[in-house]
């Protein structure tokens, strides 16, 4: 279970860096509370947001307030988010 902890806080800041990332190319945050954040704290304000958020589950995780399945679930999840933006910023470099 531990593992699952790690992993579902790393999954916030990749989720946090390849939205940073892919913003940068030009991209536009769909999600519109993000977006507002994003708007409002800036793209740091949105990470450090994005890590609170990964720290709040991952110590729910621990505390075994989530169970293993929806924390892989939140891992496929957030695994997509990543996939999605990274194939974007691809996408956007080359135009």
């Amino acid at each position: 279970m531990t593992w699952l902890v790690y992993a579902l806080f790393a999954a916030q800041i990749a989720d946090a860096l390849s939205t940073v990332w892919f913003l940068r190319y030009g991209g536009k945050e769909l999600n519109p509370m993000m977006a507002s954040l994003i708007e409002n704290a800036g793209p740091y304000g949105f990470v450090v947001v994005k890590i609170m958020v990964g720290a709040f589950l991952g110590y729910g995780a621990y505390l075994g307030y989530l169970p293993n399945e929806l924390i892989i679930g939140m891992l496929v999840f957030y695994a997509g988010l990543v996939v999605n933006n990274v194939l974007l910023v691809f996408k956007l470099k080359r135009h």
